[in-house]
């Protein structure tokens, strides 16, 4: 058995390509360099606050299996000292599953905005494409016409000298 190691390079080369890809089918759509470099960081942000986000969250249920959360917020009530204590704790909890939904609401939305720039992208990768089709036709018909004109200026010219 051999001892090579693992490179990941061949990998990465993928994802350079298809960023490669990317950048110059923007480019060619008319997109700047500056565009196209912000449209790449905040696609690149979001993603690290979903993840971030995914880890917190995955950490949380985690720790609310481990801990029986229902059962751990009413003993969290029952066991205050006193009515304002009890109303405290309460309000501590409240305040913990505020910031839990309002997490969760900020990664659908981050999730949505990531989709909509890729589509976007997308979009933009799609009307080049058609662009270069369109041209592509448009050089065709240009050529066929170009053959047309030089075989009736072939005939007048025929038709004149006779």
């Amino acid at each position: 058995m051999s001892n090579k190691k693992y490179s990941a390079g061949l990998v990465s080369q993928g994802f350079w390509f298809y960023e490669l890809k990317q950048y110059i089918e923007l480019l060619q759509e008319g997109k700047t360099e500056a565009e196209i470099q912000k449209l790449s960081e905040e696609i690149q942000a979001l993603s690290s606050k979903i993840v971030a986000r995914n880890e917190t969250l995955k950490n949380q249920a985690r720790n609310a299996q481990k801990n029986a959360s229902a059962t751990s917020y009413i003993n969290t009530i029952l066991n205050s000292k006193s009515v304002s204590d009890a109303i405290n704790r309460v309000q501590a909890i409240r305040e913990v599953v505020a910031a839990n939904k309002k997490m969760l609401d900020e990664q659908e939305a981050d999730k949505a905005a990531i989709e909509q720039k890729q589509a976007e992208n997308q979009e933009a990768i799609n009307t080049v494409a058609a662009n270069k089709a369109t041209i592509e036709q448009n050089q065709a018909a240009l050529a066929t016409q170009q053959a047309e004109l030089q075989a009736a200026q072939l005939d007048l010219s025929a038709q004149l000298a006779t």
